[in-house]
């Protein structure tokens, strides 16, 4: 039984042989053709994810320098708020041989004033550096791109 099987596996091999490899050249032209259309499919779909990643990641960027804005504007209230607290609780001293009261307050006022307008000079000249380090980094970013 062994025999005739190999006989009749040999004859169809012979046999089938031109037919197969005609069918198996059609084979892998089908399959490559199909295999194109699906990789061309493929990466229509990651220029599209990639666009709108794109988009996304400039929104974001955008809302966030906008937040980080907001914060540095609030962080700078905050700050003034918690001063004007923090006078409102500290109690009136009153010191033996000191200048009588609306002297003191009177003077008192004007350092803090000068000491409001000197904090204000300041925190302009920071702004003022984080923005030129923001335009820094764009100039970086952009010539970096090109």
């Amino acid at each position: 039984m062994t025999d005739s099987h190999d006989v009749t596996r040999a004859m169809v091999r012979r046999l089938g042989a031109p037919a197969w490899r005609g069918l198996r050249w059609r084979i892998d032209v089908i399959a490559t053709e199909r295999a194109e259309a699906a990789a061309a499919k493929v990466r229509e779909e990651l220029a599209e994810v990639r666009s709108e990643f794109g988009t996304a990641r400039r929104n974001l960027r955008r809302d966030l320098d906008a937040m980080r804005d907001q914060v540095d504007r609030m962080s700078r209230q905050l700050a003034a708020l918690e001063e004007r607290v923090a006078g409102l609780e500290r109690p009136p001293a009153v010191l033996d041989g000191a200048p009588p009261p609306e002297e003191a307050r009177e003077l008192l006022e004007e350092v803090r004033a000068e000491h409001a307008r000197v904090r204000a000079r300041l925190t302009a000249a920071a702004l003022y550096e984080e923005r030129l380090g923001r335009l820094e980094q764009v100039i970086s970013v952009t010539e970096q791109a090109s």
